[in-house]
């Protein structure tokens, strides 16, 4: 594996792990307020310490791209409504149970709703959702939607329309920070002429302006295949900035190769820079510089667009096609992902099996291979220790039912209780002296044992 030592081992982990998939849907990762991992796949969730130790999964929600909401301790996912599509809302709490969903009233309509991306405006108190809404089974009739949804998932504003003869979905959603509306980059239904647009959007989804990816060879010549966005992301606060491929360069003015676009508040092209890598995401950092990954690889670019340094996360493999489908800083400083991919089974690729990987590096990328697929104990923790009137059990990363039992250190059973990770535990009624205290995690049924000092 192409990696080296961690820069700063006592503030940031890094680990490399490989979970069970059959296949990548909307393959997504964030880091919730915790400091966790939640890494979405396939159609379920697995949710990761900050050590690499996986603490739940779950694998039966159709969900599509997901983030954590601090305030009221949950997850909210889109996801898809049924086998025939539709619009559906979700919100899953840290052990991985659903809290609430609003769902599209299928039977009911014959136009559904499909979500592709959305957003939090906290300003507003609002999830902002993107897609399209089309007839149910007929791919060429669709609509550009979006809307404004209050913190329960319902629908309090939305807005469609449609160009004459096109059949085009808001693939991307971006807040703008100057306006306070939002900029939406477009994806064609037919994804061979790869036609794309930046809508610039006021707060409750009304038009601005409009402007095609320029130069785009696709409005010149419809056969024309490959130029494409591969990202897009809010750059400084009062731009955008995209990374675009061209490899036909006979239909378009620029040279073939890859570039970014930096493009203004109102989504109107600025400047284009032409870079050495065929880049499939870009993030900015905390310190205002530039991340991308491309394939098994992240790299650091400076304030000049200048590579820093560049890591391979995932070793050569001449048997295995992985690659990175979503990443992220950490608040940490370091780098989480989630990668997926086939490999070939008894170096046979007529037998193939599908893998996804989740990765957490420091943050110049760096993966330690010390911990790569170590599954650590979590560790548990009388609190204070001695105590005297009240005790409770601290468990990092642990928000699940505890139940507790306490002897005496001739193994004499006193009493049990079950409660919540971090409540109290009343032990006036013990003598000074030394217990036995068994305390086994309910989602895990993992069994501790630990010795009290009652002073």
């Amino acid at each position: 594996m192409l990696c080296g030592s961690l820069i700063n081992t006592t503030a940031q982990h890094s680990f490399f792990i490989k979970i069970t998939a059959s296949g990548a849907y909307a393959p997504n990762v964030f880091e919730d307020e915790k400091g966790c991992i939640i890494a979405k796949y396939d159609y379920g969730l697995t949710r990761i310490n900050p050590d690499g130790r996986i603490l739940w999964q779950t694998s039966d929600k159709a969900l599509v791209k997901g983030a954590c909401i601090a305030d009221s301790q949950h997850f909210i996912f889109p996801s898809i409504a049924s086998e025939m599509g539709g619009f559906a809302f979700q919100a899953i709490d840290y052990k991985g149970k659903t809290l609430w969903i609003v769902q599209e009233e299928i039977m009911q309509t014959t136009r559904l709703r499909t979500i592709r991306d959305f957003i939090i405006d906290s300003a507003r108190k609002q999830y902002i959702v993107a897609g399209d809404r089309g007839k149910v089974g007929i791919s060429q009739n669709i609509y550009y939607w979006i809307a404004g949804l209050d913190y329960r998932g319902h629908i309090l504003w939305e807005r469609e329309w449609r160009d004459n003869g096109e059949n085009r979905y808001f693939k991307k959603i971006i807040k703008n920070n100057k306006t306070r509306g939002y900029i939406l980059l477009t994806q064609d239904v037919n994804f061979i002429l790869e036609k794309q647009e930046l809508f610039s959007l006021d707060s409750i989804g009304q038009l601005l302006e409009r402007s095609y990816i320029e130069p785009n060879p696709c409005n010149i010549n419809p056969d024309s295949r490959n130029y494409r966005v591969k990202d897009l992301i809010a750059f400084n606060d009062t731009m955008f900035l995209a990374t675009l491929s061209c490899r036909l360069s006979n239909d378009c003015p620029l040279k073939e190769g890859n570039y970014f676009y930096f493009y203004n508040a109102n989504g109107k092209l600025i400047k284009r820079l032409k870079n050495a890598w065929a880049v499939d995401f870009i993030r900015q950092t905390k310190d205002k510089k530039i991340v991308i990954c491309a394939g098994n690889f992240i790299g650091k670019l400076n304030t000049n667009f200048e590579l820093e340094w560049a890591k391979d996360i995932f070793p050569e493999d001449s048997m295995a096609l992985v690659f990175i489908e979503d990443f992220a800083q950490c608040k940490d400083g370091g780098y989480l992902g989630i990668a997926g991919g086939y490999r070939a089974i008894n170096n046979n690729w007529s037998d193939i099996q599908y893998v996804v990987y989740v990765f957490k590096t420091d943050s110049l990328g760096n993966i330690n291979p010390k911990e790569e697929y170590i599954e650590k104990l979590q560790p548990v923790m009388l609190q204070p220790n001695p105590a005297s009137n009240k005790v409770r059990i601290a468990i990092p990363y642990y928000y699940g039912k505890v139940t507790v039992e306490f002897y005496t250190m001739h193994g004499v059973f006193l009493f049990k209780k079950t409660k919540d990770e971090q409540d109290m535990y009343d032990i006036s009624s013990l003598a000074t002296g030394i217990y036995i205290v068994k305390a086994r995690l309910e989602e895990t049924e993992e069994l501790r044992t630990m010795k009290l000092i009652v002073q």
